[in-house]
């Protein structure tokens, strides 16, 4: 309150709040950084398993990875999977090939652009939640009232995702005439999907 009322008397006095000038009489009041800001967990997992022989070699993999945003209502998650198969025909020719596939889901309740700019200029006087559990927010009819609402209730009720798949794979054959000389022709193709949504639901807090 203090920092809000020494930065309008320097930018803009029109937004100057003067019961902001009677800090102590606003009681506690609402750290948005704190009720939107969290610490992020982070799991990664992996495994895989290979095997070869004198006819070839075969191997496949996956990992998991989740962390959440430092924000509420954000985080990003990755699955990914990997199998490569190797054929030794006999000693001059070889087949084989690979094949991976990917998929990825990012979470972002608030845009990114919006979320300090909300924070930063959300009134601490307000709170979170009013005493029925509901969103709380400015009053329409408080003429000092700023467009910038409830940044916890707008990421939390905000759908703002994307969702990404993609397969890649080859194919290979070799073959070895000679010690010192090799033929080899390849095929290779990929496929990518992405798919964004966005909605933002009618609103009126407070």
């Amino acid at each position: 309150a203090e920092w809000f009322n020494d930065y309008t008397l320097v930018h803009n006095s029109a937004y100057l709040r003067q019961y902001y000038a009677y800090v102590e009489r606003l009681g506690t009041g609402t750290d948005w950084q704190d009720a939107i800001f969290r610490t992020a967990a982070i799991q990664s997992y992996n495994v895989s398993v290979r095997s070869a022989n004198e006819k070839g070699d075969h191997s496949i993999s996956g990992g998991y990875f989740s962390q959440d945003g430092v924000a509420v209502n954000s985080g990003f998650k990755r699955g990914t999977m990997r199998v490569e198969e190797n054929f030794n025909i006999n000693d001059q020719w070889r087949i084989g090939g690979s094949m991976d596939g990917q998929y990825s889901y990012q979470n972002i309740g608030m845009a990114q652009w919006a979320v300090m700019g909300s924070v930063l200029n959300s009134e601490p006087s307000i709170l979170l939640k009013d005493m029925s559990g509901a969103w709380s927010g400015e009053s329409e009819e408080d003429p000092d009232a700023f467009d910038y609402v409830n940044p916890v209730a707008i990421s939390s009720i905000t759908k703002r995702n994307t969702k990404h798949f993609g397969v890649r794979g080859n194919m290979y054959t070799e073959y070895k005439p000679v010690r010192w000389l090799r033929f080899r022709t390849e095929f290779a193709g990929n496929s990518e999907l992405d798919r964004y949504q966005e909605y933002i639901p009618a609103y009126k807090f407070g």
